[in-house]
């Protein structure tokens, strides 16, 4: 085999390394699929919820998150903060 060299890097040419190289390759195309999976599960999910109980998507969507990664606090702040900005800027009147 040749070495192959780019302008950032050597490119291996030992069997072991690209043996290495291909079998991360095919591990994280399987998590890949996986996570496309889950993804399509959670938009089905969330759009027949909101099909069911008449609200909209992006509220269920939000709620899930906020649950998830438990920052319910942080968000409502970092809300209130932006608000309280806009309205310096714009007025509270929004014009």
């Amino acid at each position: 085999m040749s070495i192959v060299q780019t302008a950032e890097f050597v490119v291996p040419s030992d069997p072991e390394t690209l043996k290495k190289i291909k079998d991360l390759c095919f591990e994280l195309s399987a998590s890949m699929c996986r996570s496309e999976g889950e993804r399509d599960f959670q938009s089905e999910a969330i759009k027949d919820l909101a099909k069911d109980t008449e609200i909209p998507a992006k509220f269920l969507r939000k709620a899930a998150k906020l649950y998830h990664k438990s920052n319910r606090d942080l968000v409502e702040q970092e809300g209130e903060i932006s608000f309280e900005l806009y309205d310096k800027i714009f007025g509270t009147d929004g014009v």
